[in-house]
């Protein structure tokens, strides 16, 4: 233990040394591409690593993240790739030790009068969650997903948004539902003042899961508006009806909302809000309504200092026998440093809490040191 708490501040000490801002790498013709190195370093106290309800398991946890990312940008368009690899090693539980994978990729055009952006990306994960727990291991699985979405202006004050979008949940162990969703969102827009607009929209979804009993169509017909409201305050708000129909016919109806709102507080602070209610899938395939509400602060002291504080709950109701219901309570606070342009030192903590109706309760404090390099 001794021997990893001495690499994890040499780390830190190595960090504060990188006070170059260009890369180490380029790549193509010309100038090339950059591509910068980077790597993340933290240690963590978990004191429920398995979010139990009794009998909690507390550990140390190190993870080592090296990785590279690139960028480009030309004229009205950018595109961007990173890779990284997580090593996690828990100083008593060496069980669960884990190397994790991660890559993510995007693109961006932007024109006088239409849009287009792509994000796609691949997480391995494993940890526990919510809805995933065991009584002695973390729970795997491997995330995929894309998503295209593009913008055209049709008159002086009308435009239309459309997309498309993937999410695939892979999980190794046998027990749980995979499941793929496809998105296909519709937004017609109309500007109401230079800065503000209001939407109709319609989005279809299609989840299919490893049981096609679970299998599922929603359709979420919606008003909402976007924009700059005041100088300050700006965002989008979709307020309408999401019906969910299984596969064996059965049709749930409720209010449907996806709200992201940003309040410029002063010059160095922002606050930002956020709200959904919408359907989802449990790890086991069942239905369920989730509603949560959440706000972060981000507070800029000096050009070196800063913090952010941030508080959620989540409102989960299984569509089910059992009628289990969740309520589950998030709240973070972290102090950053920035060392250089391309290096920091992040403090954090972490609690969440579960209250449930059917006994899976649970409490979970983390602290966490952190530091991250580019170069």
């Amino acid at each position: 233990m001794k021997r990893r708490a001495g690499v994890f501040f040499a780390s830190l000490g190595f960090a504060s040394l990188l006070t170059a801002g260009e890369p180490l790498v380029s790549v193509g013709p010309g100038d090339g591409i950059p591509v910068f190195l980077t790597a993340a370093t933290t240690v963590r106290y978990d004191d429920n690593v398995l979010l139990q309800s009794s009998g909690k398991s507390s550990d140390t946890v190190f993870v080592l993240m090296p990785g590279f990312d690139l960028h480009t940008t030309g004229g009205v368009s950018q595109a961007g790739l990173s890779f990284s690899e997580q090593f996690i090693r828990y100083s008593s539980h060496s069980t669960l030790n884990s190397e994790l994978a991660s890559l993510a990729g995007n693109f961006a055009y932007t024109g006088a009068a239409s849009s287009l952006s792509a994000t796609s990306s691949y997480q391995q994960m494993d940890q526990s969650s919510l809805s995933l727990r065991s009584v002695d291991q973390t729970v795997r699985r491997d995330l995929t997903d894309a998503s295209v979405n593009g913008s055209l202006g049709l008159t002086a004050k009308t435009s239309l948004g459309t997309g498309a979008s993937f999410d695939r949940t892979r999980y190794p162990k046998v027990g749980y539902q995979d499941s793929d969703d496809w998105s296909f969102p519709v937004d017609v827009y109309y500007a109401v003042t230079p800065k503000v607009d209001l939407s109709l929209g319609y989005r279809y979804r299609r989840t299919t899961l490893s049981n096609s009993d679970y299998n599922s169509k929603d359709h979420f017909l919606n008003l909402g508006t976007r924009g700059s409201f005041t100088p300050k305050l700006s965002g989008q708000i979709r307020v309408g009806v999401t019906q969910r129909r299984d596969n064996a016919g059965n049709s749930t109806n409720q209010l449907g909302l996806g709200t992201t709102i940003n309040y410029l507080i002063s010059p160095k602070t922002s606050l930002d809000l956020t709200a959904s209610n919408d359907f989802s899938h449990s790890a086991f395939g069942t239905s369920q309504k989730t509603l949560s509400v959440g706000s972060n602060v981000q507070f800029g002291f000096t050009p070196r200092w800063g913090a952010t504080a941030g508080v959620s709950f989540e409102s989960t109701s299984y569509l089910s026998a059992q009628a289990r219901k969740d309520k589950f309570w998030v709240g973070n606070v972290g102090l950053n440093y920035t060392l250089t342009a391309n290096s920091a030192i992040q403090a954090a903590y972490l609690f969440r809490k579960n209250s449930s109706n059917q006994g899976v309760n649970f409490n979970n404090n983390v602290l966490s040191l952190s530091a991250s390099i580019r170069f």
